[in-house]
């Protein structure tokens, strides 16, 4: 768990304490309109949009520009197109780990988006995925949300931000004491 009180003022303006949740959006202090809301981030946990916005405030300077949505760890496409039609002309943005299940959870959203999914397991140092009555393999060190769009031949719609430094995650980055 972070400190709160560590983040950047303006995070902790623009976040109502203690940090709430309702239908995975964090509450902030605007309101909505979410037609108008031009980028929804995406995480697993409130955690890491909090410390994402640390390290990057300028998605939180304009009010009513970025809407934050916690999707846990057991997203599924319903809920997802659900959080979709609720900020129907936001561009999304993904902020998973720096790791292989993080790149998965991106390469799944990103197929949602576009009306398709598929399956992925692991299977020794190679992870197997299932696209289209399709098997493909990948290098589990290698596989990345770019190359599998480029293998399928399927424009990336949905940027994945990570955090710079080695980090896994922008939490991790922040409780590190990186400076902004």
């Amino acid at each position: 768990m972070i400190n709160f009180e560590t983040l950047n003022p303006l995070v902790r303006e623009f976040f109502h304490l203690p940090v709430s949740v309702h239908r995975g959006i964090l509450k902030t202090c605007q309101n909505y309109l979410p037609a108008a809301t031009a980028n929804l981030f995406l995480a697993h946990c409130a955690e890491e949009l909090l410390c994402f916005c640390h390290f990057y405030p300028e998605w939180i300077a304009v009010r009513g520009q970025s809407a934050f949505a916690v999707i846990g760890y057991d997203c599924d496409k319903g809920s997802f197109a659900a959080l979709i039609r609720t900020f129907p002309n936001a561009k999304i943005y993904t902020m998973f780990g720096n790791d292989l299940a993080g790149r998965v959870w991106d390469s799944k959203l990103s197929l949602w988006q576009i009306g398709l999914d598929a399956g992925f397991r692991i299977s020794g140092e190679h992870l197997k995925v299932s696209f289209m009555e399709k098997e493909m393999s990948f290098s589990v060190a290698s596989f990345t949300l770019n190359r599998f769009f480029k293998t399928i031949g399927k424009f990336q719609t949905t940027p994945a931000l990570k955090p710079r430094g080695g980090y896994r995650n922008f939490a991790e980055k922040f409780r590190a004491g990186c400076a902004v």
